[in-house]
């Protein structure tokens, strides 16, 4: 598939299932790890077939932006971390949504400080949301694209 397809496809899928809190999370989405993204089309499918919203809050971040939120990690920074509103979600939905993900994309999982592989991280910041996080070695340099 050539590239301009390819762009073509992705924001029609992207505009259909996936909505973004702000155009810098949805522009900013093209830097992100391939693999995040999967994931993140993955998650979408999965939300329309529940009835649930999917709204991406946040994608890459800048490191200004990161230390702005006092953010202990690099996930979003590197390009493999996107957060998720659930601020329509019922608890059981959080759960349902934390285990069939950690379960399904547990090989590409970030590790925990405790040494654990967590996808699907429930996270309170600024706001509830869901924080989705593949592993390290999926780092990618975007700062000099965002600077």
């Amino acid at each position: 598939m050539r590239w301009m397809e390819y762009l073509k496809w992705r924001n029609i899928f992207m505009k259909k299932f996936i909505r973004f809190k702000s155009k810098r999370s949805f522009e900013r989405c093209l830097y992100m790890h391939p693999i995040a993204l999967l994931v993140m089309a993955d998650m979408a499918l999965f939300c329309v077939n529940n009835n649930l919203d999917f709204i991406v809050t946040d994608s890459v971040s800048t490191l200004k932006e990161d230390q702005d939120l006092k953010r202990k990690s690099s996930t979003h920074r590197t390009g493999r971390a996107f957060d998720l509103s659930i601020k329509s979600w019922f608890a059981s939905d959080i759960e349902f949504f934390k285990n069939h993900f950690n379960k399904k994309f547990e090989s590409y999982a970030a590790i925990t400080n405790e040494g654990n592989p967590e996808l699907v991280i429930y996270h309170v910041g600024t706001a509830p949301h869901l924080h989705v996080q593949i592993n390290a070695q999926y780092s990618n340099d975007v700062s000099i694209l965002l600077a």
